[in-house]
Formats: structure tokens, sequence, C-alpha cells
């Protein structure tokens, strides 16, 4: 057995796949076109340091199948949702799909929720990743940023909001509906996709205390709740 063992390829099989108890987690996250300039990528990287991982900035020159294979996790900031997608392309979007089915983890704030959708536009001609049953739709028709009510998991929170999405949710869903908006509507949702798993948020729990302005936070920062996001994605 034990000779067996060591005939095996082991190179065919993704660094992720491994379990090592001293293995160094990598997070994997986009910066490059389609991401606000506000500080999106920045804020969301905070997140998976915080969880520990070492972070790796990534854009398309160097978003390759090696990249991903040594990935634990890919991060997707808020931006444009749009221009997001139409800068990847079909091939780009198709290896970060592949990604996640063979057991990626896929944190989504925002437009990287949007993404998630088969198409990101309203005349649904630009292709997303497709990852869920469902739709995405803009849940508060204006471009100004605000704090917005949220049930989380049965606690109200109140969270920093800009031109996020809500989900319409198919009966074929299988997952968890983790935060609702005032109305009901899905804001946060995490699900499987093949061999991997895809937790995205509506709203902005990444948000540092410097993009609110002069908006009031009743509850402060909602560093806990992107904290769950990323602690969800591997349980």
């Amino acid at each position: 057995m034990f000779a067996t063992l060591l005939a095996f390829p082991l190179w065919v099989i993704p660094p992720n796949s491994f379990d090592f108890p001293n293995h160094e987690r990598t997070a994997l996250v986009y910066k490059g076109q389609g991401t606000c300039n506000d500080g999106c990528a920045k804020a969301a990287a905070q997140v998976a340091r915080r969880a520990g991982f070492k972070v790796k900035y990534i854009g398309l020159s160097n978003m390759t199948s090696e990249a991903l294979a040594a990935a634990d996790l890919w991060v997707q900031p808020g931006g444009d949702a749009i221009e997001l997608a139409m800068t990847y392309g079909p091939a780009k979007l198709a290896l970060l799909r592949d990604y996640i089915a063979r057991g990626g983890k896929y944190l989504g704030f925002c437009a990287g929720a949007f993404l998630t959708d088969s198409t990101v536009d309203d005349a649904e001609t630009v292709p997303g990743l497709g990852l869920f049953p469902g739709t995405t739709f803009d849940y508060f028709p204006s471009s100004e940023a605000m704090i917005l009510p949220l049930d989380w998991h049965g606690a109200p929170r109140d969270i920093y909001y800009q031109e996020g999405p809500a989900f319409r949710l198919e009966s074929a869903f299988v997952g968890e509906v983790v935060a609702r908006y005032a109305s009901g509507a899905p804001a946060t949702i995490q699900f499987p996709y093949g061999r991997g798993k895809v937790s995205i948020a509506g709203p902005h729990p990444e948000a540092p205390e410097d993009w609110k302005d002069s908006l009031h936070d009743s509850d402060g920062s909602d560093f806990d709740l992107a904290d769950q996001m990323v602690d969800s994605l591997f349980q």
C-alpha cells in the first residue's frame, strides 16, 4: 500500500487539496479594472488578513490556472460589475468558475456578488459567472451611499450600502440566506458550487469607517460580519 501511494503522481493534485497543519493559507484579492478606486480592494484584503491569510493582489495578467490552484480563497471586492465582467471576458470567467467547482472558495462584496449572476446587466447581455439558480437585482435605485438595516442571522444590524444587489432565488437554490434587507429580500447568501463554496453580500460589511463619512452607523463596525462570511466558507 505504501509503495502504491508513493507511486501516485502527487503533482497532479492542486496544492489547496492538502490540509497541512502548518500550511499558510493564501487569499487572492482581485485588484484591477472594474474595482472601485476608493479602497475596495484594500478593504476586502483586510478581511482575509484578519482571518490569517497571506494576501496576494491579482489582476488579469497574473490570473492563471497555476495561481488559482495554489490559492485557498478568492476575494472579489466592490466596484462596477458590468465593467468587471467585460474585463474578465469568457476565458477568465471560465477559469474562475472552474477554480470554485474544483473546491475553491469565493468571497464577494457588492460587485463581487453581482458577478455571480449568469448575466450582470439589465439587458442580460453581459455574461457573469452563473453560480446559483436565481438572479441579482439593484436593491435600492440610487447611487448614494447609505446605512441600511438588515436582519443578519436573526439579529438587527445597520450596514454600509452603495448600489449593491439583492437576490431572487429559485426553488432549486441550495444554500443559506444569511441576511435580509428590511423588505425581506435576501442580502447575503452562501451556497456550494461543485466542490467549492461561495459567500456573497450585496452590502459592505467590510467597509472601513472612513467610507461612512457623515453617515450614522448606530452599531459601528461590521467587520465581525465580514469575518463570519470568511469563516463560513471553511466550515
